[in-house]
């Protein structure tokens, strides 16, 4: 398991990435069985510090999920494809309200 890990890791930090078609095939096999593929947004919400948010991208494209202190998934997650619905709730759980 750390040596899949390790050369996940590897593989993610030397930009060696599937094709499209790859993925597109991927995608196309899951939902047969019912099933959607997710990209791992963890810096959804938190792009008011630059530093911070380079941090997370950086982790996310090296293959790590991050979480918070009390162990909750930080960020979110969005479809390939996101529907109209999708983009606007992704949109209004940035939104913060100013006093």
């Amino acid at each position: 398991m750390l040596s899949w890990i390790l050369t996940r890791i590897k593989t993610a930090q030397e930009g060696d990435r599937l094709s499209s078609d790859s993925i597109d095939s991927a995608i196309s096999e899951i939902e047969k069985h019912g099933m959607k593929a997710h990209f791992y947004l963890a810096g959804l919400g938190n792009r008011e510090n630059k530093e911070l948010s380079y941090a997370l991208d950086t982790l996310v494209a090296a293959g790590f999920i991050i979480t918070d202190s009390q162990g909750s998934l930080v960020g979110g997650v969005a479809t390939k494809n996101l529907s109209s619905e999708e983009l606007i709730q992704q949109r209004r759980a940035t939104f913060k309200i100013v006093k």
